[in-house]
């Protein structure tokens, strides 16, 4: 099942099998759902079937990727009792996850995009990003697996601090996947804004030779004010 539409973050999406099939032996039955929403648009992928994974038989929900800016969240489950795969909407993924008020705009500005089958263009929509998000996202998700061989490209706001939504996981549910990210690009309508790591380094810094400047004033007999001035 694969369904591109707006708001399904918080409207659930029927999601019910076509038929039945008998696994083979030493296989599991399995769903697995994939929910992507950059904001004014959602993508959500789901898989039910028989799997040779096997693991634990609770129901597991994970937020990959959660707000300001896009939410990448998935649900799976495994279980070995016949029909025990029978969950019949997206709702079981939203239910898990927290909804907050909405949220206050920012400053960035970034394209936004999903698109499964193809490729964001390069006149995608711009969107204003939540606060606290610090930079835009663009990369592609490769899922295979559960039915699905395809390539999930993306573009958004996102406040997380790795270059990868899906911090190197290597599965989600049935599906196998990874994920190619492009740089990180930090702010576009901040271009003059330092990155954080920049400005803790600059701080340490001066912090560093002020103390080494006070130190040397103890141990020197003479005026400081007759040695070369350090700047950082």
């Amino acid at each position: 099942m694969a369904r591109m539409q707006p708001n399904s973050a918080r409207t659930p999406v029927e999601w019910i099998a076509g038929g039945y099939r008998k696994c083979d032996a030493g296989e599991n039955c399995q769903e697995t759902l994939l929910l992507v929403d950059v904001g004014h648009r959602s993508l959500i992928v789901g898989s039910k079937g028989c799997s040779k994974i096997r693991t634990h038989e609770s129901p597991t929900v994970t937020v990959h990727s959660g707000p300001p800016g896009m939410l990448v969240t998935s649900y799976a489950r495994f279980c070995s009792s016949s029909g025990c795969n029978r969950v019949d909407s997206s709702g079981v993924l939203l239910d898990a996850i927290l909804h907050p008020v909405p949220p206050v705009p920012g400053d960035l500005q970034c394209p936004a995009c999903v698109e499964l089958f193809g490729s964001c263009s390069e006149n995608s929509e711009t969107v204003t990003c939540p606060k606290g998000s610090i930079r835009c996202y663009h990369g592609s998700i490769d899922l295979r697996g559960g039915g699905l061989f395809s390539s999930l490209d993306l573009q958004g706001c996102t406040a997380n601090l790795s270059r990868y939504l899906l911090h190197h996981a290597p599965n989600i549910g049935v599906f196998t996947v990874m994920e190619n990210s492009s740089n990180g690009n930090w702010p576009l309508s901040q271009a003059g804004a330092a990155p954080t790591s920049y400005v803790v380094l600059v701080v340490v810094l001066e912090q560093s030779l002020a103390l080494w400047y006070g130190v040397l004033s103890l141990m020197t007999p003479f005026p400081l004010d007759s040695l070369p001035l350090l700047t950082p």
